[in-house]
């Protein structure tokens, strides 16, 4: 599975959508371990940039 298809998995388990504005995810191509994605997703989503208003995310 790529970083992509895992980041699109994880945003979705938490009602975020990939299509949003405030999402940008391109050229992941690469294939990382399930477990630190979540980590990433989960930490970004609690504490980053997706845990406040007007926050961001953007992979690329």
């Amino acid at each position: 599975m790529t970083l992509r298809e895992l980041l699109q998995l994880e945003l979705t388990a938490y009602g975020v959508d990939d299509d949003e504005a405030r999402v940008t995810l391109n050229g992941l191509k690469v294939v990382r371990p399930a477990r630190a994605v979540h980590e990433l997703t989960t930490n970004a989503l609690k504490h980053g940039a997706l845990g406040r208003l007007g926050g961001e995310l953007a992979a690329t």
